[in-house]
């Protein structure tokens, strides 16, 4: 157990078919689920509505609130969205909503599907939805958009009624986490019919990242001796297949250029990688991205924010500060309020930049260039309502809010 918890606190330093049962299948008008609003005005919702927001990020030094619209049902935390040809699919607790989004100044709710038990997370492959609950994984067709269709619920045979905790798509195979700590690999080829290939016990507490392997899966997991740090870190940076599971890591995102994740002590800040080695245990591609101080920084840079009437040409970033200096050679040290931004919601990576959402409603915009000091180029508030998840397409992104608890 010593030998544990001394890897544990290493590691975190250093990482500064079709169903029988009768379901409900609302098609909703597009005249009577479509929010009217002004272009660039963001519409005031209830509290007790979820709200989908399509924002316009092809300019990320100046991104416009386009448009929103109400989903029929609450969502939670554990409730996502995902964007695929013009079409958002978004998950409430009681099921699935599909939103055209192709009029993105007046996106337009196409279809509402319930489901059966508390819904949480959905995938998308080829043209089916793979949907996780606390009922299992169900199967919704969507070749047609406007006209889902449940294939199966809870299925495969094998996995039915199994508790699903995270669902991750890789080529044609399924790794489907469940809330009994077991890694379950299905195969997708023959859609909707998922043939259960093999499962295998997760030591959650330990679990960094999960490789996909084709019908296998390698956990990477904390290991029981200092000396495997070096191996571990080598893992991690070999971004080949690595799937998006929280496990000690929150909110993992992985492209070919970057791995991102929260840090999990805190959920403040972000632990960029974006090299391809570490040559020394605590040195090199690991690098901590401190968030409330980066948008502190960037409000005074921006001129949202003065000190003394005078507008500072560079901010040094510290971690609960920022170093404000003048051409004058005027400075002066801000601390960073502690509740900023709340605690962070979402991450997601489009080439070169990370968007990021937080509690307190605000949308982030980050430059994470290789090489180059991350820094945030611009924020859009969103009021009274918290970001949960959000999806980026094209120069667009599709914001999932909830009431702030």
């Amino acid at each position: 157990m010593r030998a544990q918890k001394a890897i544990r606190h290493v590691l975190k330093h250093l990482l500064m078919v079709p169903c029988s049962t009768v379901h409900i299948l609302v098609h909703l008008s597009c005249s009577s689920t479509a929010i009217e609003q002004n272009n660039a005005a963001l519409a005031e919702f209830n509290d007790n509505q979820t709200v989908i927001t399509i924002l316009d990020i092809s300019d990320v030094h100046n991104p416009q609130m386009l448009s929103s619209i109400a989903l029929p049902f609450l969502s939670n935390v554990t409730n996502n969205v995902i964007v695929s040809e013009g079409y958002g699919y978004a998950t409430t607790g009681q099921g699935l909503h599909i939103i055209n989004l192709s009029p993105h100044r007046k996106p337009e709710i196409a279809a509402s599907v319930a489901l059966p038990g508390e819904i949480n997370e959905v995938r998308l492959f080829r043209d089916y939805l793979y949907i996780g609950s606390n009922q299992g994984l169900h199967i919704v067709d969507i070749s047609k958009p406007h006209k889902p269709v449940i294939m199966r619920t809870g299925g495969p045979e094998e996995y039915e009624n199994m508790p699903v905790r995270g669902i991750e798509l890789h080529a044609s195979y399924a790794y489907v986490m469940d809330a009994y700590n077991y890694l379950h690999v299905l195969d997708l080829s023959v859609a909707p019919d998922p043939r259960l290939i093999g499962s295998i016990p997760v030591s959650d507490h330990w679990l960094l990242a999960v490789r996909a392997d084709g019908p296998k899966a390698q956990l990477i997991q904390l290991p029981h001796s200092p000396s495997f740090c070096h191996e571990i870190v080598d893992e991690l940076l070999n971004r080949k297949n690595l799937l998006q599971f929280n496990g000690w890591f929150d909110k993992v995102r992985v492209s070919d250029d970057h791995l991102v994740f929260v840090d999990s002590r805190t959920w403040k800040n972000i632990v960029l990688a974006r090299g391809s080695a570490l040559p020394m245990l605590g040195a090199g591609d690991f690098q901590n991205f401190y968030l409330n101080a980066n948008y502190l920084a960037h409000l005074y840079l921006s001129g949202k924010r003065k000190v003394d009437s005078r507008t500072p040409t560079h901010a040094a970033v510290l971690p609960q500060s920022i170093h404000l200096t003048a051409q004058d050679e005027w400075s002066q040290t801000v601390r960073v309020p502690d509740k900023l931004l709340g605690h962070i919601t979402d991450i997601q990576l489009s080439g070169d930049v990370l968007c990021v959402t937080s509690s307190h409603g605000v949308f982030l915009i980050a430059d994470v260039t290789k090489n180059e000091t991350p820094k945030i180029l611009s924020a859009i508030n969103f009021l009274s309502h918290q970001p949960t998840s959000f999806a980026i397409d094209e120069g667009y992104a599709c914001v999932m809010r909830m009431a702030r608890s």
